[in-house]
């Protein structure tokens, strides 16, 4: 069975294998969009985190039951954000699930540091 030079790919099974690439880097790209929202939020520009979500994308905080549907909706909402507030994130555990060629569902955990005035 012929394998690459770190012995992880098994070329016999380039069908297989490339269906996986395509998984991660499509979990990858979902990865980025998560980091680069975080970005935009502490680097102050918030109302600009709307653009990262489709038209009809939604925000959901499990606590509370708050949710934000609509890319309008979501930018007047980060947009809101007080002009003196100081805020840092930590975004973990990411969770990318691929549910489709065209869905992707993640899961994360956000910890926020802040400081208003």
């Amino acid at each position: 069975m012929p394998w690459d030079v770190l012995g992880l790919i098994d070329r016999d099974m380039d069908d297989k294998v490339m269906r996986s690439a395509e998984r991660m880097l499509a979990e990858r790209a979902c990865e980025r969009i998560i980091a680069d929202f975080v970005h935009r939020l502490d680097l102050g520009h918030p109302s600009s985190v709307a653009e990262l979500f489709t038209p009809d994308g939604v925000w959901h905080w499990p606590s509370g039951n708050r949710r934000i549907e609509g890319r309008e909706a979501l930018r007047a909402c980060f947009a809101s954000r007080p002009a003196d507030r100081l805020s840092r994130r930590l975004m973990t555990n990411i969770l990318v699930t691929v549910e489709s060629e065209a869905t992707a569902r993640a899961v994360s955990y956000l910890t926020t540091y802040r400081v208003d005035g």
